[in-house]
């Protein structure tokens, strides 16, 4: 006599267990917002930040952004904000829409502490050995340290005045690759050549000019960021 599968583990409940996954997981989600919104209307003054009506699951309020961010958050500030603020969920991100002269200051001026921290990068973790980059380290005593040593060594008057010629010298390549392909009625990739200026203007020689015939690292880069 054969033996029974047990019901638990019939074909038809690991089915349900798998339809149940994504439910709990998104119940999850919807729980952790839930936690984030309240904390939010706690520091408004115990009431909820205004928000559009009409939230998706998921994608939030992307549907609602066009193809012209600006626009669509200026109109959206207009319909369901209180004159200065407007909180967005952007697929998982929350997103808070700053849209009156009052808030701005707010926001730039007095709680700048608050608001100039950068957000965690994975990728600026792996490559920049946990974030330790003046452009990607979170605010706090490091960034402040990191931020005054660039400020002394790197972008001081005398420095910049220093790579002056270098400067030059690279705005002249960019402008006779222009003239060149002008003349040849030639088409130019301006986000390359751009791109490639702001390189080697960045990335100094020896002796104060641009990077010169070595291959770019950038460029062997760039590749990998598509």
């Amino acid at each position: 006599m054969a033996a029974q599968t047990p019901l638990l583990l019939s074909p038809q409940a690991l089915l349900l267990y798998l339809l149940l996954i994504p439910v709990l997981l998104l119940l999850r989600a919807t729980n952790r917002r839930s936690a984030g919104e309240r904390a939010a209307a706690d520091n408004h003054g115990g009431r909820p930040l205004p928000s559009p009506p009409n939230k998706l699951p998921l994608i939030g309020h992307l549907h609602l952004v066009g193809p012209d961010p600006h626009v669509s958050l200026a109109a959206l500030a207009a319909k369901h904000g209180d004159g200065s603020l407007l909180l967005l969920r952007l697929g998982q991100t929350r997103a808070l829409v700053v849209s009156s002269p009052r808030a701005a200051e707010a926001v730039l001026r007095t709680h700048d502490h608050v608001f100039a921290s950068r957000p965690p990068n994975a990728l600026a973790d792996a490559l920049l050995d946990g974030g330790a980059d003046v452009a990607f380290a979170p605010y706090g005593e490091f960034w402040r340290q990191a931020r005054r040593l660039v400020i002394t060594h790197l972008l001081s008057a005398r420095k910049v005045h220093s790579l002056r010629r270098g400067r030059e010298e690279e705005a002249r390549l960019v402008m006779a690759k222009i003239q060149g392909a002008a003349a040849a009625g030639a088409p130019v990739d301006m986000m390359r050549l751009l791109g490639s200026f702001t390189n080697d203007v960045a990335r100094p020689g020896p002796d104060g000019g641009g990077g010169g015939p070595p291959p770019r690292p950038a460029a062997k880069l760039k590749p990998c960021m598509r």
